[in-house]
Formats: C-alpha cells, sequence, structure tokens
C-alpha cells in the first residue's frame, strides 16, 4: 500500500506497530472528502427513475381511493334505488340501471390505470 492509499484509509497504521492517532473528527473529514465531495465514477447518476416509480405509485393510491369512493357512492346509490324500486317508483329502475352501468366501468377504469403505470414503470 502506498502513501496515498494510507491517507485515504484511517484504518491503516503508518507505521508497523504505530498507533492510529487520528480523531473522529478527521476520519469524518477524509470521509467526506473522499465519498461525498470526489465520489467514485459509478456510471451516470439519473433521478428519473425515482421520480417515475414516485408517479406510478401515485397513480396507483389515487385510482385505489377512486374507486373506494366510487364504491361507496354506488353502496349509496343502490340502497336509494332499490328503496325507489320498492315504493313502485319509476326512477328507481333508472337509478338502478345507473348503478349497474357505473359498476360495469369501474374495473375497467383500474384496470386502464394498472396498464398506463405499467408503461410508465417499463419506459424508465
Amino acid at each position: 500500500m502506498d502513501a496515498d492509499e494510507q491517507d485515504k484509509d484511517p484504518t491503516v497504521e503508518a507505521e508497523p506497530g504505530a498507533v492510529n492517532v487520528m480523531t473522529d473528527a478527521e476520519q469524518s473529514v477524509r470521509f467526506i472528502n473522499s465519498e461525498v465531495l470526489d465520489p467514485p465514477q459509478t456510471g451516470e447518476l439519473s433521478f428519473v427513475k425515482p421520480y417515475a416509480d414516485q408517479v406510478a405509485a401515485m397513480m396507483l393510491e389515487d385510482a385505489r381511493s377512486f374507486m373506494q369512493g366510487s364504491e361507496q357512492v354506488m353502496v349509496i346509490a343502490l340502497a336509494r334505488s332499490l328503496e325507489l324500486i320498492l315504493k313502485k317508483d319509476p326512477a328507481g329502475a333508472a337509478g338502478l340501471a345507473a348503478v349497474e352501468s357505473l359498476m360495469q366501468k369501474v374495473p375497467q377504469f383500474g384496470a386502464d390505470v394498472a396498464t398506463t403505470t405499467g408503461k410508465i414503470l417499463g419506459e424508465f
């Protein structure tokens, strides 16, 4: 090990049998100088992938929240439609048809969001 390598590694003794008198502060300064200010080159650094991952996660979470909210609205609409049907009100059948139509569209919405999320993750 040459003198430069000894300077970079705080655990290496200067001479056999010599005591390492480097303080924690000196070790910290050497670490910062070697790793933070002059990091080893490991290739190109990109922040695109973490941002794309975050966008994808947020899309899925938003879709989940939307679908839960839709479920709550559909339960109320279904209950109201059934109440109207029991009262022989023709609006009940129309409400039931609207709930059924919405229930058929929500899974497709979820699938579309999942497909788009997959594309985002695949492109980045």
